[in-house]
C-alpha cells in the first residue's frame, strides 16, 4: 500500500514537472529569496524559547516559506490552486488555531515536540507573506531608480519571436526581478544548497484550508504544488552559471542593495521577526496580542531622506521607481485598512505642525487590503523642506483585524538632507552626541586589543607626489580631503553556533546585533559612522575604529552608543593629525570599525567592517612628470 502510494506520488510530481512548460498565474521564482528572508530572521525574534525552535528546524522553515509560491505554480492542476489564499495572515491565523488546537501538539514551544516541525513551518508560511510586502514596495521600485531591469536583453531587444518565447517558462520566469535577485543569493550569499526537504504537513494543511472555506484543495494537489516549486529551485540551481553574470552585470546596483537595501533581506528580516512573534502569542497563549509596530521607513535617524517627492510614484514593482518615496509603518498583526485615516498616521514638520498628506494617502499594504495587509504608507502633498527634523506618528488609533489598538502610539524621526551640494551643518567637535533613547550607563568593553599609539612625528617617505606645494604638508589646511572618498567593503559579525535536530550546524546570535552602515569623511577629518540596531532588544555598547596604511596603525578612538531597536544613530570618531598626513600623502586609508553591543551580562556580538579612504591625485602632480 506504501509503495503503492509513493508511485502514485511520483507520477504526480511528473505531471507537476511537466506542467513547468504551461504559463501560471504567477512565477515560481524568488523562492530562494523569500527562504533566505525567513532564516535571517530568526535572530530577531524577542522570545527565546521560539528563536531555539526555529533554529532546530530550520529545515521546516524553509519548506514554509517556499510553500505559498507552490500554489501558483499547480493552479491548473485539480486541487492544486492554493497560493493566493496561502499568502495572507487570513491562512496563518487558521493553520496556528488548528495546531493549538490538536491536543497531541503539546507542548508546542518544545523544541523537540511533537509539531515543532509545524510550528517552524507555520512560521516559514507567515514570512513569505510579509517578505512580499516589504519587498515589493520598498525593494523592487529601486530597479526602476537605478535604470535597471530584470528583463534579459534578449527580450528587450525585441528580436523577432522574443515577445512569444517571453510570454512562456522559462521566459516568464527569468524576466522578474524575483529571479534575477536570486541569482544573487545563490553565488554570493551561499544559498545554492538550501533546498528544504521536508514534504507538505498535508494532514495538517487540509483541515486548515477547510476552515476558511476551501474544500477544493486536495493532497494531490499541494503534492503538485510542492514538485513544482522543487523543480523550479533546482532549474535556478542549474542556470545559476549563465544568468548570474548577466543580472551582475546588466543589475550591479541593485544587487548591491539586495542585503542591506530598504525592502532587503535584512530590512524584511527585521519585521519578520517581530512577525514571528505575534504568531506565537497566537500560539500558546489564550490573549490576542495587540499590534505593534515592527518596521518604518526611512529608518530611525535617518538623515539625508528626499526633497523631492511630486509627481506622487507610490506603486509598488520594478517599473515606477519612487524607491525613497515611501514613508512606511509595518505591523506585526495584519490591519483593519478602515482604521488607516489622516488623523491615525500623519507627518509632522520640524515645528510641530501637520504636513498635509496627498490625495489617497495614508493608504495600506501595496495591493490594497486584501486578506490581510500589515504595513500603511503616508505620502506629502508638497517637497519636503531641506535640512529639517521630520517625525512619523502612528496613532493609538490604528487597528488590526480583530479590533485591538496599538498599546501606544508609535512614531519616529527622520532629517531631510540640504538642498544643494553642501551637507547639512554638522555638530560641532565639542557638542555632545545625544542619544536617542535613555538607559542605564553601560560599562566600557574589556579592551579587545593593545592600545595603539599614533607613530612618531618623522614619517617614513611616503609613495606619490605630495597632496600641495611648497615645503609643508598641508595637514592643517580645511581643503586637504576635499573630494575624498569612502569605499565600503564587506562587515562581519561574531556568531556562536549550535547543533538544530537536524543535526547541522546553525548559526545564532546572542543578543541584539549592530549593522555598520553609511561613513563618510569631512574635510576637517572626522569620520560619521551609521550604526543601526537589528533587534530583538536595543543595542547599548561601544564603537571603537583604527586606521592602518602599510604598517602604520592609527587609533581613532571610540564613541558609546545607545540605539533602539531598529533605530539608528550617526557617531563619529576623528583621524589624528598623522593619519591625515598619512592619508594626503599616500592617498589611502583602511579603516576597521568595531561595534561591540553590551549588556549586564557583559560584551555580547561584534560587528566588523572596512572602509578604504582615498583622496584624489592633484591634478598639477598628475601631469607634472
Amino acid at each position: 500500500m506504501v509503495l503503492s502510494r509513493t508511485i502514485e506520488r511520483a507520477a504526480i510530481a511528473g505531471a507537476a514537472i511537466c506542467a513547468l512548460a504551461l504559463p501560471s498565474h504567477a512565477s515560481a521564482s524568488g523562492v530562494t529569496t523569500h527562504a533566505f528572508m525567513a532564516e535571517r530572521a530568526i535572530p530577531f525574534v524577542s522570545e527565546p524559547r521560539l528563536r531555539d525552535l526555529l533554529a532546530s528546524h530550520v529545515n521546516e522553515v524553509l519548506a514554509g516559506a517556499h510553500y505559498p509560491d507552490a500554489g501558483y505554480g499547480s493552479s491548473s492542476y485539480p486541487g492544486g490552486d492554493f497560493g493566493e489564499v496561502t499568502h495572507w495572515e487570513r491562512f496563518v491565523n487558521a493553520y496556528a488555531a488548528h495546531l493549538r488546537g490538536r491536543a497531541d501538539c503539546a507542548p508546542l514551544d518544545d523544541p523537540s515536540g511533537p509539531c515543532a516541525s509545524q510550528v517552524a513551518h507555520l512560521m516559514g508560511v507567515a514570512a513569505h507573506g510579509m517578505g512580499d510586502e516589504m519587498w515589493d514596495w520598498l525593494f523592487e521600485p529601486q530597479m526602476a531608480d537605478y535604470g535597471e531591469s530584470p528583463v534579459h536583453p534578449f527580450y528587450r531587444a525585441g528580436l523577432p519571436g522574443s515577445a512569444e518565447l517571453g510570454s512562456v517558462p522559462p521566459g516568464s520566469l527569468i524576466n522578474t526581478p524575483e529571479f534575477a535577485m536570486d541569482n544573487i543569493a545563490l553565488a554570493e550569499y551561499g544559498r545554492a544548497p538550501k533546498i528544504p526537504t521536508y514534504l507538505p504537513p498535508v494532514d495538517d494543511l487540509l483541515p486548515t484550508y477547510r476552515s476558511i472555506g476551501r474544500t477544493d484543495i486536495t493532497e494531490d494537489g499541494i503534492y503538485a504544488g510542492h514538485a513544482l516549486i522543487t523543480a523550479a529551485l533546482t532549474g535556478e540551481r542549474m542556470g545559476l552559471a549563465a544568468e548570474y553574470p548577466r543580472v551582475k552585470l546588466t543589475m550591479p546596483r541593485s544587487a548591491a542593495a539586495y542585503l542591506e537595501g530598504a525592502g532587503g533581506v535584512i530590512d524584511t528580516a527585521q519585521a519578520i521577526g517581530g512577525y514571528y512573534d505575534n504568531v506565537w502569542a497566537k500560539l500558546t497563549t489564550d490573549g490576542h496580542p495587540a499590534p505593534r509596530i515592527v518596521n518604518v521607513n526611512p529608518k530611525p535617524g535617518a538623515d539625508t531622506v528626499k526633497l523631492d517627492w511630486l509627481p506622487v510614484r507610490a506603486s509598488p514593482g520594478p517599473v515606477g521607481g519612487g524607491a525613497a518615496d515611501r514613508i512606511i509603518a509595518v505591523l506585526a498583526n495584519s490591519l483593519d485598512v478602515s482604521s488607516i485615516t489622516p488623523d491615525t498616521f500623519y507627518l509632522l514638520d520640524g515645528d510641530g505642525r501637520r504636513v498635509a498628506p496627498a490625495p489617497g494617502f495614508p493608504k495600506p499594504g501595496p495591493y490594497g487590503g486584501g486578506d490581510g495587509t500589515h504595513s500603511m504608507m503616508f505620502y506629502p502633498a508638497e517637497n519636503l523642506v531641506p535640512c529639517t527634523r521630520y517625525t512619523a506618528v502612528v496613532s493609538d488609533g490604528v487597528r488590526d483585524h480583530a479590533g485591538a489598538s496599538l498599546t501606544a502610539p508609535g512614531s519616529w524621526s527622520f532629517t531631510t538632507r540640504a538642498a544643494g551640494t553642501d551637507p547639512c551643518p554638522e555638530p560641532k567637535d565639542d557638542d555632545p552626541i545625544e542619544d536617542p533613547v535613555e538607559e542605564e550607563p553601560v560599562k566600557d568593553p574589556p579592551p579587545e586589543e593593545p592600545p595603539v599609539k599614533d607613530p612618531p612625528a618623522q614619517d617614513p617617505p611616503a609613495q606619490g607626489p605630495p597632496a600641495s606645494g611648497g615645503g609643508g604638508t598641508g595637514a592643517d589646511s580645511s581643503n586637504d580631503l576635499a573630494g575624498a572618498s569612502v569605499e565600503p567593503g564587506p562587515q562581519s559579525v561574531d556568531t556562536q553556533v549550535a547543533a538544530g535536530s537536524d543535526g547541522h550546524l546553525h548559526p545564532i546570535t546572542t543578543g541584539s546585533t549592530v549593522a555598520i552602515r553609511h561613513a563618510a569623511l569631512s574635510t576637517k577629518g572626522r569620520v560619521r559612522i551609521r550604526v543601526s540596531c537589528l533587534g530583538p532588544d536595543p543595542c547599548p555598547g561601544r564603537m571603537a575604529a583604527t586606521a592602518t596604511s602599510g604598517r602604520l596603525v592609527f587609533s581613532l578612538g571610540g564613541s558609546r552608543f545607545r540605539i533602539p531597536t531598529y533605530g539608528t544613530q550617526t557617531l563619529y570618531l576623528k583621524l589624528s593629525t598623522s593619519a591625515r598626513r598619512t592619508l594626503i600623502r599616500r592617498r589611502k586609508l583602511v579603516v576597521q570599525v568595531r561595534a561591540h553591543v553590551i549588556d549586564a551580562a557583559g560584551p555580547g556580538v561584534k560587528t566588523v567592517r572596512r572602509y578604504t579612504l582615498r583622496t584624489r591625485i592633484p591634478r598639477r602632480a598628475a601631469g607634472g612628470r
